[in-house]
């Protein structure tokens, strides 16, 4: 059987909020280049390059606001750090959950 070349090029996948890599598309890694956003500075440099074709990450936080300085409200929850000010009143009840 002949291999069909894939004529429709690589499969583009965007991570945002890149936190411990992108792990979703390995089975097909040969076929996949990803881009990853992930703006939390300790979690940014533990980001793995990965089995795919081409793994770019940037330091960089996805948000509406275009020009000028954003806030980033950087969580003790690795995973919940946003340009969204948190909501207290809402967080107070995962306190267990360090948020």
């Amino acid at each position: 059987m002949k291999e069909v070349e894939n004529s429709r090029g690589p499969i583009i996948y965007v991570d945002g909020g890149a936190r411990n890599g992108a792990h979703d598309l390995a089975g097909i890694a040969d076929r996949v280049k990803v881009y990853g956003f992930e703006p939390n500075p300790k979690e940014f440099r533990k980001l793995p390059d990965g089995p795919y074709m081409k793994t770019e990450y940037y330091p960089e936080a996805l948000t509406e606001r275009t020009g000028g300085p954003i806030s980033l409200y950087v969580s003790r929850r690795p995973g919940a750090t946003s340009t969204l000010e948190p909501n207290r009143e809402l967080l107070a009840q995962f306190s267990a959950d360090n948020w």
